[in-house]
């Protein structure tokens, strides 16, 4: 029996030894089971030898029956436990080699994320660090392991103090930090913006053990945030310098976007309500609303983009110009998706044009104006030169005389005529000089009586005191012509216009335009018995291309440009009126502050006995002139032609006294004869005489060395005291 158990234990603790060898590969814990293999086998062993001394008759005494029955039993359980445990450890290390995979799996998934991940401990060392993390200090994720940001060397001190901070308030409070975006100073200088979030990392417990952090690299799109920001800003500030306006419509939703600079054009405030269809038609003025509409919802459809011009009134009654134009946007299969267009405020462009054309409309009446007024004045000269010489031979009694009287009163109504023709033609940079607006009101009276029917009546009152106002009078009589003409207008049947002139005295006079008026004003009002404005309407007469008549009879533009050229002598203008009774423009200018207005000067002429070189290529104007200063006196030489009057003048030079020569002739004309004489005889002094004087200014006269610059038709009384006046200063210096 004994030696049944002997064997039966060898074998089993041999066999536990050979499995105990076998999970040797099976875990990780290789010396642990070679131990117990070893400690197995020598049990085995001596096990062995007792057996082989036991069957030798070798023991002096056998072995106990009941220890090795005990042995027998922990032999068998030992058996059992190896069998019993090694499919555990087989589960065990294909766990742990799945874990392994995981772990690989999972690291290699967060190196692939382009986002930066992290996990701290609570110490806030890291734990994990993918590649897009290291990558933001330049370093490897594992030498990254058990570092704090503080040791990577990276950011300023103020940044460090944030990630701490935010590390903390994880760890500490367990609460979530972020989304949020901050700027990272790197070691190399170069700035990077990222995006972080971080959460805290609890236990099985719910306690916090750690944080982790996720980390963005934003510096590309946050630079491209703003640069779309600062050409966006960019877009808006060239919108608002050029007044263009871009627009959109979703041809499915049919809602609308517009820029900013739609909505001021509009005269709305940016983004107030929803953009509309509705509200923009209600902004059309009345006669292009059909016609715009139409345009747009033709685009719409997906037929011809519009490109038109049309009027809106904003809110307050103010009226705009605008050039639009859109364009349809298409699908893939050709279906309309979108239109888009853009609306420029062209107001300012278009009041412009017109001024333009008006002032090339006048530029070419000035100079149809100015020619005519040459030929007509070289044709009124004779007939008062000659009226002049005839007098004398003509009893003053005589019906004859009577005749020739009248003869001389028509010419200088056609010579008045001339002149007011040149001043209403008259256009360019106003040219301010002190003056007496009576008369250009009496011209604007003379012009209207013209043209009214007889059933309107002109009056002019004016006061004695009138201050002088530096202005342009040209431009002055084409306010008051045309506010009269306006006036005129007004009134149907019979009425009156009347402008009135008054030296006033102003304390807080509020204009249309806005500007207040004080102290000492001249007022030029103007008043007509018409059929009177309502309210509406006087806070829009000053307003570009506003008016109240019918298509094609008004540009809109003439008390527009009237404020503006009271405006620039420093007035304004005030309105009153009444509905069925009339209307009142007072138009206030400041009063000149330079002196008085100069007395007339005495009519008388004085003769002399100087010889005078007279030049003109109307002979009927020479023979004329030659007959008159010979009566006063003087010694005169007339010539036709300038060539002439040259050679005549070489052959002695010393003669004349005083050249008197016509601007414009045929072969050589006025000014070149002037300098000719002048190479000759620098001294000599010069009168020109022309029937355009109004393209001969002040400084072009000095230029020349002209001693005056007279217009035709002249009196024997402005030459005769021309000629004296500079022979008696040549004299003078002479001496």
């Amino acid at each position: 029996m004994l030696e049944l158990v002997l064997v039966i234990s060898v074998v089993l603790q041999f066999a536990a030894a050979f499995l105990a060898l076998r999970l040797i590969w099976i875990t990780e814990g290789r010396k642990a089971w070679v131990f117990i293999a070893i400690a197995v086998s020598l049990m085995g062993l001596r096990r062995a030898i007792t057996l082989a001394r036991l069957l030798a008759g070798d023991l002096t005494k056998p072995p106990d029956l009941v220890a090795e029955m005990v042995a027998l039993v922990i032999s068998i359980l030992m058996i059992f436990g190896i069998v019993w445990i090694a499919p555990l450890f087989r589960r065990l290390r294909t766990s742990e080699a799945e874990l392994r995979d995981s772990r690989r799996m999972l690291y290699s998934t967060l190196d692939a994320i382009p986002i930066g991940v992290e996990a701290k401990d609570r110490d806030g060392k890291y734990l994990v660090a993918n590649k897009a993390m290291a990558g933001f200090y330049g370093q490897t994720p594992q030498a990254m392991i058990g570092k704090n940001f503080s040791a990577l060397g990276e950011g300023t001190d103020e940044q460090k103090a944030i990630i701490a901070q935010d590390d903390r308030q994880v760890l500490e409070n367990g609460i979530t930090v972020g989304p949020q975006e901050e700027e990272l100073i790197l070691q190399n200088g170069k700035k990077i913006w990222w995006r972080k979030t971080k959460i805290p990392l609890r236990g099985e417990t719910g306690e916090v053990v750690g944080l982790v952090g996720i980390l963005e690299d934003v510096t590309k799109r946050k630079e491209a945030f703003e640069a779309s920001m600062r050409n966006e800003r960019m877009m808006k500030k060239a919108e608002q310098v050029a007044h263009i306006g871009s627009l959109e419509i979703d041809r499915v939703t049919n809602k609308q976007y517009w820029s900013d600079e739609v909505w001021r054009i509009m005269g709305l405030e940016p983004q107030s309500f929803e953009p509309n269809e509705k509200t923009f038609a209600s902004l059309l003025h009345p006669e292009d609303k059909k016609r715009v509409l139409a345009a747009i919802n033709d685009t719409m459809e997906g037929r011809e983009p519009f490109d038109l011009e049309c009027r809106i009134v904003r809110p307050d009654g103010n009226t705009r110009m605008l050039h639009a134009q859109g364009e349809i946007i298409l699908g893939g299969l050709g279906e309309p998706l979108r239109m888009v267009g853009y609306i420029h405020d062209i107001t300012e462009n278009m009041q412009m044009q017109v001024q333009l054309r008006q002032s090339q409309k006048m530029e070419a009446i000035g100079t149809l104006a100015g020619g005519i007024a040459h030929d007509f004045n070289n044709i009124l000269q004779p007939i008062l030169l000659f009226s002049e010489l005839l007098r004398p031979e003509i009893p003053a009694a005589s019906q004859g005389n009577k005749f020739l009287e009248q003869i001389t009163r028509s010419a200088l109504r056609a010579k008045d005529l001339i002149a007011k023709i040149l001043l209403y033609s008259k256009q360019g940079e106003p040219l301010k000089t002190p003056s007496d607006l009576r008369t250009v009101a009496e011209e604007v009276i003379g012009l209207m009586q013209s043209t009214l029917p007889k059933s309107i009546t002109l009056e002019l009152v004016s006061s004695d005191d009138l201050p002088l106002v530096l202005c342009d009078p040209s431009q002055i009589h084409q306010v008051m012509l045309n506010i009269c003409i306006n006036g005129s207008h007004a009134i149907t049947g019979q009425g009156k216009l009347i402008i009135e002139l008054s030296r006033v005295e102003l304390e807080g006079v509020h204009c249309v335009s806005g500007n207040i008026l004080d102290q000492n004003h001249l007022r030029i009002a103007i008043s007509d018995t018409g059929k009177g404005m309502k309210e509406e309407t006087v806070q829009r007469i000053f307003d570009p291309f506003f008016t109240t008549k019918e298509v094609g009879q008004g540009t809109g533009m003439g008390l527009s440009s009237a404020l503006g050229i009271v405006q620039s002598f420093g007035g304004g203008i005030a309105v009153s009126t009444e509905l069925g009774k009339g209307s009142t423009f007072e138009i206030f200018l400041p009063a000149f502050a330079g002196g008085a207005k100069e007395s007339p000067v005495s009519r008388s002429v004085t003769g002399g006995t100087e010889a005078i070189l007279f030049v003109d290529d109307e002979e009927a104007i020479a023979e004329g002139w030659q007959f008159q200063l010979e009566r006063l006196g003087y010694h005169v030489t007339a010539f036709l032609d300038g060539s002439e009057a040259l050679r005549g003048f070489k052959e002695n030079p010393d003669r004349f006294a005083l050249v008197i020569t016509d601007l414009s002739m045929p072969g050589m004309n006025g000014d070149t004869l002037i300098h000719e004489i002048r190479k000759i005889r620098p001294e000599i002094p010069v009168i020109l005489c022309t029937g355009l004087a109004e393209s001969l200014n002040p400084e072009t006269v000095r230029a020349t060395g002209i001693n005056a610059c007279l217009g035709k038709p002249l009196d024997v009384q402005e030459l005769g005291r021309a000629i004296r006046e500079i022979l008696d200063g040549a004299k003078t210096m002479g001496t």
